[in-house]
């Protein structure tokens, strides 16, 4: 075809093959980590707290977790954490990064990295039962 360079046409099957690439890799690192883009009802997930089960392993057993594990919560967001009845990475885990905002707001406490808590907590709280 006229006006239709080889340059051109390998440019455009090289895009769509990075974007493959790309594609590929995201899946790869998700099965590695333990988690897909998608939920099971195919829709992308919001929150990996939406995939959790619903009655966690510490539950009700007054167990308190070490929560300065996980990256951005020290001795001082713990214990705001504590004073608002989360000690555990479940409990974490099911507390939605809006009502952490307000609890440290409450307190007075700053801190980084708060969307991912609730992630982090999940993960260790299947990892150290």
């Amino acid at each position: 075809m006229e006006g239709i360079g080889a340059a051109h046409a390998f440019d455009a099957a090289g895009g769509a093959g990075m974007f493959l690439l790309g594609l590929l890799i995201a899946f790869a690192l998700g099965a590695l980590f333990g988690r897909t883009l998608l939920a099971p009802n195919g829709r992308f997930r919001r929150s990996s707290a939406a995939a959790l089960p619903a009655r966690m392993p510490d539950q009700g057993d007054g167990h308190a977790d070490d929560l300065k594990k996980i990256p951005g919560i020290g001795p001082t967001v713990a214990d705001a954490l504590a004073a608002h009845g989360i000690r555990s990475y479940g409990a974490l885990a099911r507390t939605s990064p809006e009502r952490l905002h307000e609890i440290l707001r409450e307190s007075g406490t700053p801190a980084t990295g708060v969307r991912n808590w609730p992630t982090m907590a999940a993960f260790l709280a299947t990892r150290e039962r």
